[in-house]
């Protein structure tokens, strides 16, 4: 237990150094839980720290890398029969997507994903599922449906008191309607 203790030490660590900037230690903090965590065999936690290395690479807008990262987790999390996991990492993987410019691919990627969402009932799932879907809409000048989304996603962040996720999706928000 003390090990999985340290692994969930080393991606706070990793996450916090990306999100500051300092992302060759936040890579080296990353690669040395995940090499920890396969030493275990913990499959689970795998997929998680996976998800947030994805992040890393999605901040840095390094898209190959990211979308690895989110396809490793959604494998793992197939694997493990975690349904949760497999549509975080299907919601990231779609949002790389977009933000890389693939918008047929992603439309592609979010077929069925809403089912899922639905099946879950999981508001923190759900307000990433309407946030792909304001970017998803936005990228296809749909600013209307984006706007539904975005105000639909701001909504769950605040009730789940995340001023980040409040954050971003104003930025979002905002930037439609300045259009």
């Amino acid at each position: 237990e003390a090990h999985l203790v340290l692994a969930s030490t080393l991606e706070n660590l990793a996450e916090l150094h990306s999100i500051q900037g300092h992302f060759g230690l936040a890579e080296s903090l990353f690669e040395t839980c995940l090499a920890s965590l396969q030493t275990l065999r913990v499959s689970f936690n795998q997929a998680l720290v996976k998800i947030t290395y994805g992040k890393h690479w999605l901040q840095k807008q390094e898209y190959p890398q990211a979308l690895e990262s989110f396809r490793q987790s959604l494998e793992i999390s197939e694997l493990t029969g975690d349904p949760r996991g497999q549509v975080e990492a299907r919601l990231y993987f779609i949002k790389t997507l977009l933000r890389s410019g693939k918008l047929s691919e992603a439309e592609a990627a979010f077929a069925g994903v809403s089912d899922q969402v639905a099946e879950l009932d999981s508001l923190p799932i759900r307000g990433q599922y309407y946030e792909v879907q304001g970017i998803l809409a936005a990228a296809k000048d749909d600013f209307e449906v984006a706007s539904r989304r975005y105000k639909q996603a701001i909504s769950i962040w605040e009730v789940l008191d995340d001023p980040y996720r409040c954050a971003s999706n104003h930025y979002f928000l905002g930037v439609i309607l300045r259009d």
